[in-house]
């Protein structure tokens, strides 16, 4: 009797914590949230304060960032890689190339 109550327990148990780490994803058509007042101010804010070397910085970041998935897109497209390869190389490639942190 005692071990099937904790059979029964352990059951309970695996089920409720499984539920518990299962992935909550966004419903259909949800995504992401617009951002708020807020969040767009203190960007702006941080945009303004940038120096023109750091404005360039940037540009150029993003550029390089943007020549980079295209070229993985265009990979794609020729069947060389599958969506999941490309998603993961870029990735990788934002990972080497974040910018250091004062």
């Amino acid at each position: 009797m005692k071990v099937l109550t904790v059979a029964a327990l352990a059951l309970v148990m695996s089920a409720s914590v499984a539920q518990a780490q299962a992935r909550t994803r966004p419903a259909a058509g949800e995504g992401r949230k617009a951002p708020t007042e807020e969040q767009r101010a203190a960007r702006k804010a941080k945009a303004e304060a940038a120096t023109p070397a750091q404005r360039e910085a940037a540009k150029e970041a993003m550029k390089a960032y943007q020549e980079e998935r295209k070229a993985l897109m265009e990979q794609v497209k020729a069947g060389k890689i599958d969506r999941k390869t490309a998603a993961e190389q870029l990735k990788a490639w934002r990972e080497a190339h974040k910018p250091a942190k004062p």
